[in-house]
């Protein structure tokens, strides 16, 4: 299928972080959401899905400082941004 812009409002805070980032959804849909953490090597070094309905927090704080790209997904629409981990 063909993978469209999510067209809900996406928040990602704060960052950079040191420790966590919380990634908020504003959509109608209410759709599992799915997430993938990549590093910039093309490592996927976290993954899973959370419910659209509240914000979920991604734990960042063992892995090591650099910027990473999080990519979220719902109902075959995507989401791709930069997170900075200091």
């Amino acid at each position: 299928p063909t993978l469209n812009t999510l067209s809900a409002d996406v928040s990602v805070y704060p960052n950079p972080t040191s420790s966590s980032v919380s990634i908020k959804i504003d959509s109608s849909l209410k759709d599992e959401i799915h997430y993938r953490l990549v590093a910039v090597n093309g490592q996927t070094v976290a993954a899973g899905s959370f419910a659209a309905t509240q914000p979920y927090i991604l734990d960042m704080q063992s892995l090591p400082a650099a910027t990473y790209i999080l990519h979220v997904e719902q109902a075959h629409n995507g989401f791709d941004c930069q997170i900075i981990k200091r």
